[in-house]
């Protein structure tokens, strides 16, 4: 039997398919390949068996020098996205050729295949923005909006007006309004 390779993809989007009984199902969608074998690492040269292939071609300025020299070995573009992909033994790893492109035609006849795949996740700006922008935000409506030319009719107190009225407030004397 044949080794099916692994692949990169990078996720699309999110839809929907309906079975016939009118249920829906919701399903990501994953665009997969080209990807092109940029190096096959073996046991006597580099202590173990493996796979490393690239995807998505990007302008070379954008890649580093020794980045685009790595992927010219293999008679390829710089690629934006390198994997590497552990093999079993030698000959598996033999079975793949530096600048061979896998397609998914290689899984042809595979009804199941197994999806990997990193989450964005959220760091602690994302969460900042989520719980407080909203409070510390100005009080306005949407861009473009009626509202927003009405509110600024009207004289809302601002940050800095609140500020001198309580310090007015704490000390009457000592502290003067701007003419």
């Amino acid at each position: 039997m044949a080794t099916i390779p692994n692949l990169l993809g990078r996720k699309v989007g999110m839809t929907r398919y309906f079975m016939a009984d009118g249920k829906n199902i919701p399903v990501t969608i994953v665009k997969v390949g080209p990807c092109t074998v940029t190096q096959v690492k073996t046991v006597g040269t580099d202590g173990y068996a493996a796979v490393q292939i690239g995807m998505e071609d990007i302008k070379p300025r954008r890649s580093s020098l020794p980045l685009i020299a790595h992927d010219a070995k293999a008679g390829t573009a710089p690629k934006r996205f390198h994997r590497e992909f552990r093999c079993k033994d030698d000959a598996e790893a033999g079975s793949f050729t530096a600048g061979q492109v896998i397609d998914v035609s290689a899984y042809e006849g595979v009804k199941f295949v197994d999806v990997i795949g990193t989450s964005k996740g959220t760091d602690s700006r994302a969460r900042w923005s989520a719980t407080t922008s909203r409070a510390c935000a100005p009080r306005t409506a949407p861009s473009g909006s009626t509202a927003r030319r009405a509110r600024s009719a009207r004289t809302a107190p601002t940050v800095a007006m609140v500020r001198r009225s309580r310090r007015e407030r704490r000390w009457p004397d000592t502290w003067a309004m701007p003419a």
